[in-house]
């Protein structure tokens, strides 16, 4: 799989920054994470506070289980706002 990430200047849509990012589709959260610090290296940021390690980031840990999350969202919003009192 193969991710571009952009950051775009929004006033004059001059881009700032680009990365290709070629990746297994085994850990989509290392992806993101590699993003992300790959972004604050650019702009000097620190992502971690207080020396905090990568492996201490919250979020699920699974692929699947992301999936499955992502499923169960679209399958609320297609019900709509009737399914909410329904699930307390």
């Amino acid at each position: 799989m193969r991710v571009t990430a952009q950051l775009v200047n929004a006033a004059d849509g001059c881009r700032l920054w680009w990365k290709h990012f070629d990746r297994e589709m085994t850990d989509v959260f290392a992806l993101q994470h590699d993003i992300a610090t790959a972004i604050g290296d650019k702009f000097e940021l620190s992502l971690l506070a207080d020396g905090q390690a990568s492996a201490n980031r919250g979020g699920p840990r699974h692929v699947e289980a992301y999936e499955l999350l992502l499923h169960g969202r679209v399958l609320v919003a297609q019900r709509g706002a009737s399914i909410v009192p329904a699930t307390k």
